[in-house]
């Protein structure tokens, strides 16, 4: 986390999506082949696809223009929809999850882009592919349940229990790029690791002071975990033997809540986080 500049200067947004009738609670992005796809869920209980388009077509300060940025309704949920994941392998299928305890596929190359809807065992808020096996999706409900989902049968699969005693759910998810392993944070401050061939929970501990807001495995390696808080700390921990090798302090307080999320680049050296501050930082 060395390198960064505290208190930099503002930077201007290059483009400004409308359409949400609610608040904007999950974003993911393509990485753009040929053309970057954003898409945004929101408390409207709508998923949305947005075309990015090219810089050197855009001028900042030009009038907002509604046929310059297209956008794609992708209706499905009855609630609000909190958590949003990109295929492994496929820039136009992206998997939903949502308060209404549903899990929608969509790919928008097809003419209905709903591939499938299936009930999961509650509320869900967090949800990502299982990166070694594609048509597995790992779904984190409110209940502390993690569900696998197959998409090719429309139904779940396994159902990853973690033992939990108390009161609380599921706050993130990610998943390892080579092994069958689903990492999830919890709101009872502990990471719990599990085995997505046979089930089984491989290692747990405490990982912070408070409830673990987000968290993002190394994609490049795998050799590292960012786990981020509402305590305002961000750790990095090694996989192989789950120590911490490095804690930074970021971002401000605000009604109870700290860090809300934290990401390891696809492919360079840079960590990106963004807090309930309504900040975003970049380290390097």
């Amino acid at each position: 986390f060395t390198g960064h500049k505290r208190g930099g200067p503002d930077v201007d947004p290059l483009y400004t999506f409308r359409g949400h009738t609610g608040a904007v609670l999950s974003c993911v992005c393509t990485k753009g082949n040929p053309e970057s796809v954003l898409f945004s869920g929101g408390a409207d209980a709508t998923v949305r696809s947005w075309k990015i388009p090219h810089t050197a077509e855009y001028n900042l300060f030009d009038p907002y223009d509604e046929m310059m940025i297209e956008c794609q309704v992708l209706e499905g949920h009855s609630d609000a929809v909190w958590g949003l994941t990109l295929h492994p392998e496929s820039v136009t299928e992206v998997a939903s999850c949502g308060s209404d305890g549903t899990l929608c596929v969509w790919d928008i190359s097809r003419e209905a882009p709903l591939v499938a809807r299936v009930p999961v065992a509650g509320p869900a808020s967090a949800i990502q592919y299982i990166k070694t096996s594609p048509d597995l999706i790992a779904v984190g409900l409110n209940n502390s349940q993690v569900q696998l989902v197959s998409v090719s049968s429309a139904g779940v699969v396994r159902t990853l229990d973690s033992g939990m005693t108390e009161e609380g759910g599921v706050t993130a998810l990610d998943t390892h790029p080579t092994q069958p392993l689903v990492i999830a944070g919890y709101t009872d401050r502990e990471i719990r690791v599990f085995n997505t061939e046979d089930g089984t929970m491989v290692h747990h501990m405490i990982v912070h002071t408070d409830a673990i807001s987000s968290l993002s495995i190394d994609p490049m390696t795998g050799s590292n975990l960012l786990t981020a808080s509402h305590s305002l700390s961000i750790r990095t921990w090694n996989i192989e033997d789950w120590t911490c090798d490095h804690e930074e302090t970021a971002h401000q307080r605000r009604h109870d809540e700290g860090i809300l999320c934290v990401r390891f680049h696809p492919f360079l050296n840079f960590i990106a986080t963004s807090g309930a501050d309504s900040t975003v930082r970049v380290y390097g």
